[in-house]
């Protein structure tokens, strides 16, 4: 799975932390693409040429409409959606974008960064690294 693209949505007011999970992601073996993308005006090119979809889950991603929308459509095109927690204070429960539509969330720990991202593992963990509690209905992703 090592040599799927992987774009990292950009993020108004947070490129440092989307800058620091693209290098860390390429140091893990990731294929990094659409680098150069700073905003999500062309965000449409960047779901289609890409394998897997990373979303940052903070804040400002939550309270932006176009993220939903570029999940909902990645998860249309059958691309991996992995959310990775940059914002500990957002406490717990994953954003209902990404536990309706998404394949992984993990926070910033390098192993389970690549086993989410890379590896193509199913890894669902609250912002502080734990296990989320397990869902009392199980997902039917695409149905």
């Amino acid at each position: 799975m090592a040599d799927e693209r992987i774009w990292v949505s950009p993020i108004v007011r947070r490129e440092r932390e989307v800058d620091e999970v693209r290098s860390q992601l390429k140091r893990l073996g990731g294929n990094i693409v659409f680098e150069d993308v700073a905003d999500l005006r062309n965000w449409h090119d960047c779901v289609e040429g890409a394998d897997v979809i990373v979303i940052l889950i903070c804040r400002e991603s939550n309270n932006d409409p176009a993220i939903k929308d570029i999940v909902t459509e990645a998860s249309r095109l059958g691309k991996r959606i992995v959310g990775i927690w940059i914002d500990e204070e957002l406490g717990s429960g994953i954003p209902g974008y990404m536990d309706r539509e998404g394949d992984a969330v993990c926070d910033l720990e390098e192993e389970r960064m690549k086993l989410a991202v890379i590896e193509g593992e199913n890894i669902w963990v609250e912002p502080s690294g734990k296990p989320r509690p397990k869902q009392k209905v199980p997902r039917h992703k695409g149905h």
